[in-house]
């Protein structure tokens, strides 16, 4: 049997994200949307993401996941985090959205149906300039989402209400061109989960912009 058991009191067990996976799937099957998940191949470690660190509670374990396209990961991602966190907002600004809206950071290539862990730093690099710190070899895109939807109670129970910068992605959302960097936050009072198209250059006060690295 899995372990329920919290880490930190705020995180699950990393196993439990492919059953949660496996779940999701299967709820989006019911609603018509077919997700084969033997279609996905590993990244990195098949092995599993190894021990959370006892002494750091802003390091948290993920499951990565993609699908066929970077546009249908997104909208996969935010609608899971949605879903979730019982967000009353569901996801609803991905819902205008097209491929051509977004795209990874330079020097970053999509690759389609994909799973891998990732070690994620939530609560860093926080008030600064994304520009200044995004890197196509550390800035995440949808894990960001995935971890919402696989820590839901870290949401709940960060010190600051989380935001965060989507530093890997890219977005015309507030510009004509795949400038503007996508953020999100959980306004917790409201129970809203809140997607922003921001533009690159503007700071977003209390911002993080996590850094991940593969397992």
């Amino acid at each position: 049997m899995t372990d329920t058991k919290l880490i930190h009191d705020r995180y699950n067990n990393p196993i439990l994200a492919l059953e949660q996976l496996r779940a999701r799937c299967a709820f989006l099957a019911v609603k018509g949307v077919d997700i084969d998940f033997d279609r996905f191949s590993w990244r990195g470690s098949l092995t599993g993401p190894g021990e959370f660190d006892p002494e750091d509670p802003e390091i948290a374990v993920v499951l990565d996941v993609t699908l066929d396209t970077l546009w249908n990961t997104f909208y996969f991602a935010t609608a899971w985090a949605c879903d979730v966190l019982e967000s009353n907002t569901a996801g609803s600004i991905a819902m205008n959205k097209r491929d051509s809206d977004f795209a990874l950071l330079e020097g970053q290539e999509f690759e389609p149906w994909t799973l891998r862990w990732v070690r994620m730093r939530l609560d860093t690099q926080r008030d600064k300039n994304v520009l200044e710190v995004r890197d196509p070899k550390t800035s995440p895109g949808c894990a960001i989402f995935y971890m919402m939807a696989q820590h839901p109670r870290y949401m709940w129970m960060a010190r600051l209400e989380p935001k965060f910068w989507i530093p890997g992605l890219r977005s015309t959302w507030g510009c004509d061109q795949l400038t503007g960097v996508p953020y999100v936050s959980l306004h917790r009072r409201k129970r809203q989960l809140r997607i922003y198209g921001g533009w690159s250059g503007t700071n977003q006060p209390h911002n993080s912009a996590p850094i991940p690295t593969l397992v």
